[in-house]
């Protein structure tokens, strides 16, 4: 009788130790259930850090637009010089300080892509974007070895405003519509008039290099690289037909002298001769221009309605936008703030700000699509016919050189072909002989699929199904243990 009492005991005290086990196993697994659902509503309350380097006539409207228009999420704003980001997210890499984002201009994606400070925040597309704006953000996947793997990209950011150059018009000297390069030289020559030196009229005034540079040079034809390849055995620069394309550049500034000399221009002082001295029949520029526009003396107020604008003729301008891309160190939370982050900045009532308020082209096709307002067409019709730049590390050098020589032509210190020559040799000697990358898909003849636009891995929130069947799996074991010492 004894050891019947004491092994009745111990059952007791083996019974009461599993149920104990089963109860905390039990509340591990629905603590887990309930923090899975309320981690969302805690990742909102943290704050985002972001670097911002973008150039310097987009810093304040770029921090006004993070500002003023995000509201679920709290950002920490850092301003960083444009010029320097590449070494600044380097250095912050090797030191382990990267912060959570970066807000930067495309051309740069190539280069903090390839030195592995930011990381691909999706490889969906997005058909709502106008195609060209959203390739800016994308680049190419490696293997372990370095190599390109054909025909695959990923996006590394999301843009959240674009901007192009197109073809703006004052009325008041020239008033047809321009739709071929023919046309746009026809109205720059009879619209010029030098004859009387203290009242002199020009045809057209440049802003900085390279973006209306490139885009007339696009729109007679022109063509750097065979392919799109960035390399020094595609380069193309000597053929006739890139020559006759810088030689339209050189007639209309040196020859013909449709325009003030070069010196005289740049970005703020062709502004001024266009919109406020109203010298100017016609004028390349990005989306910016236009808050210069609406308190200028020429377009201020009523006036506004003296302005056209047009897409630049021929192959189309440059396509640039302005990104938000996650950094290499960038948590699962901080990916969900920055999904959260781009779902506000590409809602139809900020977007539809960006144009009126900041001057910044918006990058969602369905914003300015129905327009009846001549300069908004004009943008949306440069935004969905614009040229597509190759997405390489290397293109940056590539307008630099560029940007350079058309420099000296326009000052009349070479002519096209010298020109010519000085960019083919600049080019080879920077650039080696094999391609770094394939061209990557032409985004507007690409077929948008129904595949949903997410981040891989990095949903937070909730468990996954693997998750919640092993903790499952725990139970029912931990319980079985229950039903059969119960048995014995």
């Amino acid at each position: 009788n004894h050891r019947r009492e004491i092994h009745r005991i111990e059952r007791r005290k083996r019974k009461k130790m599993t149920n104990k086990r089963s109860f905390y196993v039990m509340s591990v697994f629905f603590l887990l259930i309930i923090s899975s659902l309320t981690v969302n509503h805690a990742s909102a309350q943290e704050t985002l850090t972001v670097w911002v380097a973008v150039d310097t006539q987009y810093q304040e409207p770029i921090i006004t637009l993070l500002t003023n228009e995000v509201t679920k999420t709290s950002i920490n704003i850092v301003e960083i010089p444009y010029n320097k980001l590449s070494n600044y997210m380097l250095n912050a890499k090797i030191n382990g300080s990267l912060p959570d984002a970066v807000v930067t201009e495309s051309d740069i994606i190539p280069v903090l892509a390839n030195q592995g400070s930011i990381k691909p925040l999706t490889d969906k597309r997005d058909a709502t974007l106008y195609p060209g704006i959203e390739r800016t953000a994308s680049y190419y996947k490696f293997d372990e070895n370095g190599n390109v793997i054909s025909n695959t990209y990923e996006f590394y950011g999301k843009p959240i405003v674009s901007k192009t150059v197109v073809l703006y018009m004052n009325t008041l000297r020239w008033s047809e519509d321009i739709t071929t390069m023919d046309e746009l030289y026809n109205a720059a020559l009879k619209s010029n008039d030098q004859t009387i030196p203290v009242d002199p009229k020009y045809g057209f005034v440049f802003t900085d290099l390279p973006d209306p540079a490139l885009a007339l040079f696009y729109g007679k034809g022109g063509q750097i690289f065979k392919d799109n390849k960035v390399d020094a055995t595609h380069i193309q620069i000597l053929e006739p037909q890139q020559i006759e394309a810088l030689k339209l550049l050189y007639d209309m500034a040196v020859l013909r002298k449709l325009t003030p000399a070069w010196e005289d221009q740049g970005t703020e002082n062709a502004r001024n001769i266009f919109a406020n001295q109203g010298i100017a029949a016609l004028m390349i520029d990005n989306s910016l221009a236009m808050a210069v526009f609406k308190n200028s003396t020429v377009f201020g107020g009523n006036n506004i309605t003296r302005l056209k604008a047009f897409p630049v003729p021929g192959n189309g301008a440059p396509l640039r936008s302005i990104v938000i891309s996650p950094t290499a160190s960038a948590s699962k939370t901080a990916m969900n703030l920055i999904n959260d982050l781009i779902s506000e900045l590409h809602q139809t009532s900020v977007q539809e700000k960006l144009f009126p308020t900041y001057s910044l082209l918006p990058v969602k096709q369905d914003i300015l699509k129905d327009s009846d307002d001549v300069v908004e067409k004009a943008f949306h019709d440069a935004l969905l016919n614009g040229r597509q730049m190759p997405i390489s590390t290397r293109w940056r050098q590539v307008e630099k050189s560029f940007s350079t020589n058309v420099e000296s032509l326009l000052k009349g210190y070479t002519d096209y072909n010298e020109t010519a020559l000085s960019i083919d040799l600049a080019l080879r000697v920077q650039l080696p002989r094999t391609t770094e990358l394939e061209p990557i898909p032409v985004f507007s003849q690409y077929v948008p699929t129904n595949d949903v636009d997410t981040v891989t891995d990095t949903k937070g929130g909730f468990l996954t199904t693997t998750e919640i069947f092993i903790l499952g799996v725990i139970y029912l074991i931990t319980s079985s243990g229950v039903i059969i010492r119960r048995r014995r």
